[in-house]
């Protein structure tokens, strides 16, 4: 299932003519919690950076400003999934808090 900021994400994209990043978004490829890449973030600042379109860096602006963020409550649809429930007894398990 995408999530809801995923979706936001995807319809300014395409709204801003970069079809090709709304398809990615809607994969959840720039997603807080279920993104492939380690920092998407900074996968998609850096896509809107090589886009280069007026629009692509005035959505840049809006990703760094945290518009596109994950919500509260995707992070706790998160924090109860299996994925999240593993990577919380590891962390616990090793002290962090």
């Amino acid at each position: 299932m995408t999530a809801k900021t995923s979706e936001f994400l995807a319809t300014e994209l395409d709204k801003a003519g970069l079809p090709d990043l709304a398809i990615r978004a809607r994969r959840d490829e720039f997603h807080d919690f279920l993104s492939p890449h380690t920092f998407p973030e900074l996968t998609l600042v850096e896509a809107l950076r090589i886009a280069g379109t007026p629009e692509a860096i005035a959505i840049r602006t809006r990703v760094i400003d945290g518009e596109f963020d994950a919500s509260t409550e995707e992070s706790d649809d998160w924090a109860r999934s299996p994925e999240g429930q593993e990577l919380l007894s590891m962390l616990i398990g090793k002290g962090v808090k």
